[in-house]
């Protein structure tokens, strides 16, 4: 007699109750393209993924934002904006499929990806983003550990606002902090000192889409806002290495020097970039054909389950 599947989903604890009231689409869409095959689904905390290994011959795991190192063991995450996901073999960014895509915006229709970037530009941002203009200031939004430098990264957060100084001698730069990430005091002294010492650089306040309305570019490690950035029209400079870089001046593909010396010069096709990233590449969990794009891409990354 065969035995039934059965996938484990790992959530976070709000994501855990949202799944289980019905009220997160995209889990609710996975757990019932799961079902439509014949497996059984069981929401699991976040905090005993370490249990993965213990996974009888017949179970599975799908893991909200994190890697397990387990052959039947798969990671999702959301794709930055509005109700699109990815599902890949590991939770490391830079090494996701669309990473290693080429993108080639002559072979995207650009009507389409007009129509379907101010749709989302809309619904994600209002009307800020129609009203985007360049005000001289770099926007830099730091994310976590300031003052180290960890994989695939150039350098250092801190070391990072210097190039920033360095390379960039007229406009003002403007960064702001990780609003969930707890700074320590060496990190908290460390920026002290480079803004007592660069009256061009101040700490921000104001929310993330007025800063990209107002800003000629982005530079960060890899925050996601330079990707909401995409939607305002605002090139990026990127100091790590992540699955949205393929318009963006990556410096350690092409150094600090030549990815200052080209951003003010970019003309990118934002809108067709946009919609080949999202439509075309990753699960829209709005769509009428999510269920079986959820079942084909599980099988696609090595699950016995029909797409």
């Amino acid at each position: 007699m065969t035995k039934t599947h059965c996938a484990h989903i790992f959530l976070d604890d709000d994501t855990r109750a949202r799944a289980e009231a019905r009220k997160h689409n995209f889990v609710g869409k996975m757990t019932d393209a799961i079902a439509a095959h014949g497996w059984t689904t069981r929401l699991r905390d976040l905090a005993e993924a370490e249990q993965i290994s213990a996974l009888a011959e017949t179970e599975y795991a799908l893991v909200q934002m994190e890697g397990a190192a387990h052959p039947r063991a798969l990671t999702f995450r959301r794709a930055y904006v509005g109700a699109f996901w990815r599902i890949e073999r590991t939770a490391i960014r830079s090494e996701f499929e669309i990473a290693k895509a080429r993108f080639d915006a002559a072979s995207v229709d650009a009507g389409a990806a007009r129509r379907f970037a101010q749709n989302w530009r809309r619904w994600a941002f209002g009307d800020i983003a129609r009203k985007s203009r360049r005000e001289g200031f770099v926007y830099v939004p730091l994310q976590a550990r300031l003052l180290d430098k960890r994989a695939r990264q150039a350098c250092s957060p801190v070391e990072m606002i210097k190039e920033v100084l360095r390379r960039d001698t007229r406009r003002w730069i403007v960064a702001t902090l990780h609003p969930r990430w707890q700074y320590s005091p060496q990190e908290v002294k460390a920026l002290k000192r480079l803004l007592d010492a660069h009256p061009r650089l101040s700490l921000g306040s104001a929310p993330s889409e007025q800063l990209l309305r107002d800003c000629d570019y982005v530079v960060t490690e890899s925050s996601a806002v330079a990707f909401k950035g995409y939607f305002f029209a605002k090139p990026a400079i990127l100091f790590q290495d992540i699955d949205f870089h393929h318009i963006a001046l990556n410096v350690r593909a092409l150094g600090a020097a030549d990815a200052f010396a080209a951003v003010g010069d970019l003309a990118l096709a934002y809108d067709q970039y946009l919609f080949w990233f999202l439509k075309q590449n990753a699960i829209g969990a709005g769509a009428d054909t999510a269920g079986r794009a959820i079942a084909g891409r599980l099988s696609d990354l090595g699950w016995p389950i029909s797409g």
